[in-house]
């Protein structure tokens, strides 16, 4: 079995150097790991292994469309599948040995994912458990414990279908690529993964998460280097989110979940003027992802290089 490993890095090398030893100890002899750096700060980050490269993307293109070149790469050479990594996470020993036990499982025919925990605080909290979840499943997973000297979960073994995953762990079996095209860039961050998985869900293929592959994630760490970075982020989950609750859901998602967003801001704003609505608010990005979803408008509008030095 083959696997292509593949970790789109937004100014986050630095961190990922940490991780990346912990990965390559376990990946096996066929398998491959591309690191796509789309960011503008520069590390001095290396490390050499005839299994791993490095590549610096000098426009960032966005989630979807860089693991897109990884999806070309995977077709070419053969791979067998693709696994998707986000730079941000802690990587388990053998996840890899593991995430391929669970693929012969399942035949190499179904989009696996992981359960996702945060750490506060030596607080272990649920991040995400996928999408649509039963109350016994959630008691498995509500139940986990992480060991801080191993950097192990102890977890009970399970698994169970899913419609929708989390983005930061992945993994998609080729045969399902070349079936069903991969996702939309036109989103560029935030919400890609889950209209390809709602929309592969849609044509018969199913997604499954195993609770043995539960990982770590930092929420939200490429994006806390200063504000304008997290207002960019409330910008593009909003305006790409709304996308995905017509796609899903029909305009009453909308109208239910949002008009009195819009309401309430345009009197906080126009009428109140409040100073909690002006343009450096996380509230005027909201407000500004609910009118370009208006719109109609798609693509990269804030590039978050623009925002770091």
């Amino acid at each position: 079995m083959k696997i292509l490993i593949s970790i789109v890095s937004w100014n986050y090398l630095s961190r990922l150097e940490k991780e990346i030893p912990f990965l390559m100890k376990d990946i096996g002899k066929n398998d491959f790991v591309v690191v796509f750096e789309t960011g503008k700060k520069k590390t001095d980050f290396s490390y050499s292994n005839p299994q791993l490269a490095i590549r610096n993307c000098n426009n960032n293109l966005g989630f979807a469309a860089v693991h897109e070149i990884a999806v070309s790469e995977m077709k070419t050479k053969q791979f067998d599948g693709l696994l998707i990594l986000n730079p941000d996470i802690e990587i388990p020993n053998t996840i890899i040995t593991r995430l391929k036990n669970c693929i012969e499982k399942t035949a190499n025919s179904c989009i696996i994912g992981a359960p996702i925990y945060n750490l506060r605080n030596n607080q272990l909290t649920l991040e995400y458990g996928g999408f649509p979840i039963v109350e016994s499943v959630k008691n498995v997973l509500n139940s986990a414990s992480y060991d801080f000297n191993s950097k192990e979960f102890k977890i009970t073994n399970d698994s169970y279908v899913v419609r929708d995953l989390h983005g930061s762990f992945v993994y998609f079996p080729r045969t399902v690529i070349d079936k069903n095209g991969w996702m939309d860039t036109s989103y560029f961050l935030y919400g890609e993964e889950n209209e390809y998985l709602y929309r592969l869900a849609k044509a018969g293929v199913l997604a499954t998460i195993f609770t043995e592959l539960a990982i770590l994630h930092e929420n939200g760490g490429t994006f806390s280097f200063n504000d304008d970075l997290k207002n960019i982020r409330e910008y593009y989950k909003t305006r790409n989110g709304l996308f995905n609750n017509i796609k899903f859901f029909g305009l009453k998602a909308y109208f239910y979940l949002n008009f009195f967003f819009l309401f309430k801001y345009f009197i906080g704003r126009y009428i109140l003027r409040k100073s909690s609505f002006r343009e450096n608010d996380l509230n005027f990005y909201n407000f500004l992802g609910h009118i370009h979803f208006l719109k109609g408008k798609r693509g990269k509008v804030f590039d978050p290089n623009d925002y770091v030095e």
